[in-house]
């Protein structure tokens, strides 16, 4: 388990709600300087997962409202279109992603459920970099500017 380039991690789930999953993933640094345990620090997805170190630079992350297909969570993410391509359009149980990229995981553990929350490890991929750097930024931009227009919606 642990760094791999040209590797990507992948886990599918369904959250109850955006606030739940982002609870799920959120790092705790304001508790670096404190805390004595690691285990503090990390997200619930890491310690329930038990990943270890990755460089959380290089994650992707996202939640729906409603339920999807595999190939519909999967078809904007960084370097994997040609492989969300051969799956399944049915609808599935899934509403959120998480991708790790640079990073092989041993499957220590395969599934969290709790309260109607479920995360499931999905696969290990292999990927071909882009040295374009742009995927990433646009992606980073997409990502601001909705994150920008639900705040202003809840206004």
């Amino acid at each position: 388990m642990g760094a791999k380039n040209n590797g990507v991690a992948i886990w599918l789930g369904y959250f109850n709600s955006k606030e739940e999953f982002e609870e799920f993933t959120r790092v705790h640094y304001e508790l670096l300087e404190t805390s004595k345990d690691i285990s503090e620090v990390n997200s619930l997805f890491d310690n329930v997962f038990k990943l270890g170190k990755y460089n959380r630079e290089i994650v992707e992350k996202e939640i729906q409202s409603n339920c999807m297909s595999c190939y519909e969570l999967l078809k904007n993410a960084s370097y994997l279109s040609e492989y969300a391509k051969s799956l399944s359009r049915e609808m599935s149980n899934y509403n959120c992603v998480i991708l790790i990229y640079d990073y092989h995981y041993d499957c220590e553990v395969g599934a969290y459920h709790n309260h109607g929350n479920s995360m499931d490890f999905f696969a290990n991929l292999e990927y071909e970099k882009d040295d374009d750097v742009s995927i990433w930024a646009k992606r980073a931009q997409e990502r601001m500017l909705k994150m920008k227009n639900e705040s202003e919606a809840n206004r």
